[in-house]
């Protein structure tokens, strides 16, 4: 893959790898994480779900918090609050998290002031390779394919029940 290459390619001359919140980069994370472990590199993403799919640490949201608070932004609203009342927010909560393997494979140590402050994780990565890879494959298709049948669905509403052709 490119993210391979390009990673192969740059291993030698950094310190440390940081990676945005990417999607593509995110579905490749496994791949990241194998070269980041040749290189003896940590991986610092952007995303706490990448920390779980083989990156080092991250001080960042979880996607779990951020849409707790949007429906509870939601349910302000749709109890009648309007909309003038309820300006953008920040994300309020942030968390530290560490993966725990990762940490142990480069010879990270953490302070023990800072141990209560860290989430530990393992790596999914890991656990689903040990799984093996066709049981991932089996869940990315069946979610593609679930995507693409309400694709085919809102297609199908729009253009031959309400006569509306959005092509």
């Amino acid at each position: 893959s490119e993210l391979q290459q390009v990673a192969e390619s740059l291993a030698p001359d950094v310190d440390i790898f940081y990676t945005p919140t990417d999607n593509n980069v995110a579905s490749a994370m496994p791949t990241f994480r194998q070269v980041a472990e040749r290189y003896k590199k940590p991986v610092f993403p952007g995303a706490t779900t990448m920390v779980e799919s083989g990156g080092t640490g991250t001080v960042g949201l979880r996607y779990e918090d951020l849409g707790r608070q949007a429906g509870e932004m939601a349910v302000r609203i749709l109890e009648g609050s309007p909309l003038s009342d309820n300006p953008p927010e920040k994300v309020e909560k942030s968390t530290k998290i560490l993966n725990r393997q990762q940490a142990e494979a480069l010879g990270l140590k953490v302070p023990e002031d800072l141990k209560n402050e860290i989430e530990f994780v393992e790596s999914e990565a890991l656990k689903e390779e040990n799984n093996g890879a066709l049981t991932t494959q089996l869940a990315g298709a069946l979610q593609l394919g679930l995507l693409y049948g309400i694709l085919g669905l809102g297609l199908y509403i729009s253009f031959r029940i309400l006569n509306i052709p959005d092509m």
